[in-house]
């Protein structure tokens, strides 16, 4: 259960992340009608990995559940681990 939650937090997490860059995208407009149907899926994908893995854990399926969560909590984890390594780290990265 605690790995569950671990999971649909950093699932959340990611998605919030997301939105943000879409909202400030549509806000810039870096995201147009030329690239719209790659947010779209982005964002579909995301929604149905928080979504999904919150149905299948109401349904009793808690090893599936964690499954289409890892889908989206996986790469959040290491986008977070790449920019601590990149904020930690004195090396010059030019």
């Amino acid at each position: 259960m605690i790995f569950y939650r671990i999971l649909l937090f950093s699932a959340i997490a990611t998605l919030l992340v997301i939105l943000y860059f879409f909202v400030v995208g549509l806000g810039d407009g870096s995201v147009s009608s030329r690239n719209g149907s790659l947010w779209f899926a982005l964002l579909a994908v995301a929604s149905a990995s928080v979504g999904g893995g919150i149905w299948l854990h109401n349904l009793g399926h808690a090893g599936w559940a964690k499954v289409v969560l890892s889908i989206l909590a996986i790469p959040g984890w290491i986008a977070l681990l790449y920019i601590l390594l990149v904020v930690t780290s004195k090396s010059r990265w030019n």
